[in-house]
């Protein structure tokens, strides 16, 4: 009698199935992580901003002098921390952040509260963000104070919108105008 021999090993159906789980898995794990590393620029981007904002009121408030946050669109935008040198009369730069690739600036708005917003982005005019003792005025680009509105009174709020250039990813910065202190909020 002769005795079938049975080799060990897989047979080729069983090696195309494992292939195709692989692709599955490795295709789920790329659009994954891939989506992680758009939204981790914009999360960093709107923690350094709190920074900033918070680098600014301290510093205005510590030194008894003007700073500055200056927000540039452009190609890349920018964002400017500056201080007002009185015996130059002119804004010295004290650091300067280029926004991420993805991430784009949108226009302000003027509110007592942080509230809902629709904002338009991209924002396309400067924006500045003046402390003087931890108090905030805003002016424009053409150094047109434009909250608040009128007198020397400091601007009751602003909130500064931001977010993903596919709006995947949305935060905003509301600083408080009495006492210029900012908060980090991850919707419009």
């Amino acid at each position: 009698m002769h005795r079938a021999r049975r080799h060990a090993g897989f047979t080729l159906i069983e090696l195309m199935v494992v292939v195709a789980i692989i692709i599955v898995v490795s295709v789920l794990a790329v659009r994954f992580y891939s989506g992680g590393r758009r939204g981790a620029a914009a999360d960093s981007f709107a923690r350094t901003m709190l920074a900033l904002a918070h680098q600014a009121r301290q510093y205005s408030m510590a030194t008894r002098s003007q700073t500055r946050l200056r927000f540039v669109p452009g190609a890349p935008p920018v964002v400017f921390l500056e201080q007002f040198d009185t015996a130059a009369a002119t804004w010295a730069p004290i650091s300067q952040t280029p926004l991420p690739a993805d991430v784009q600036l949108c226009v302000a708005a003027y509110a007592t509260a942080p509230g809902p917003l629709t904002p338009t982005c991209p924002a396309t005019s400067e924006l500045r963000l003046e402390y003087t003792n931890g108090g905030v005025q805003v002016r424009d680009g053409s150094n047109s104070q434009v909250c608040p509105s009128s007198g020397s009174l400091p601007c009751t709020g602003i909130s500064l919108p931001f977010g993903t250039t596919d709006n995947a990813h949305q935060y905003k910065v509301h600083v408080f105008g009495l006492t210029g202190l900012p908060r980090l909020m991850d919707q419009w």
